[in-house]
């Protein structure tokens, strides 16, 4: 698959809840921001940080194995995005990329100001992240300010309902390890290791990088 500047490009849900589930995602390509315009024929609103067309975006949103979301194929336009979770997420599971490609993440946001990152927490997940591992990816012009948006725990999960009197912190336990990673552009992160990870910490833009 080629997906290019999209919103929430890769997605990988399955609707299931459980332990041992798992998704791979294997040989695509992800485009960050291209020159088509976001405000086509109003670029005082781009100036202004706003225009219809202008979102947060993410080529990948780390796998959440939760029941009561939509399955990974949806037949129809749901009435709910597909990454929403309706239940508890588990506290289990693994995540495989391979072979996947990243292209043209420049910097960290848009040319609307809004967030451009390789990787963004599901907004709806307060459980638990299982760890991602990626393996033989390739970042070309990839900014070190692009690679991850890790989110602060939502105070409005502090509720009877999810966690009781604190909110869940599910984006406080976030590890996405890069083995035998390929750079390539005259954009690179500030260390080209093949090897490293990201995990969650006070610099809720990045995380602390390893």
């Amino acid at each position: 698959m080629v997906l290019i500047d999209n919103v929430n490009s890769a997605v990988g849900m399955i609707g299931l809840e459980g332990t041992n589930q798992s998704v791979i995602l294997r040989n695509m390509k992800f485009y960050g921001e291209t020159d088509a315009s976001e405000c086509p024929g109003k670029p005082n609103l781009c100036k202004d940080g706003y225009s219809p067309g202008c979102f947060d975006r993410s080529a990948v949103m780390p796998s959440s194995y939760a029941g009561h979301s939509k399955p990974a194929l949806i037949t129809m336009m749901p009435s709910w995005p597909q990454f929403k979770i309706k239940g508890d997420a588990s506290f289990g599971g693994t995540t495989t990329y391979e072979n996947l490609e990243f292209i043209n993440f420049k910097s960290a946001y848009t040319t609307c100001g809004m967030k451009q990152r390789l990787f963004a927490l599901n907004p709806y997940n307060a459980d638990y992240y299982p760890p991602v591992r990626l393996i033989n990816s390739k970042l070309t012009n990839v900014a070190q300010d692009a690679l991850a948006y890790l989110m602060s725990p939502d105070p409005g999960w502090a509720n009877i309902d999810d966690c009781g009197q604190f909110p869940c912190t599910a984006p406080n336990n976030v590890l996405i390890q890069f083995q035998k990673t390929q750079y390539s552009g005259s954009i690179t992160p500030t260390r080209v290791e093949p090897n490293f990870q990201i995990v969650s910490g006070l610099d809720e833009n990045s995380g602390t990088f390893k």
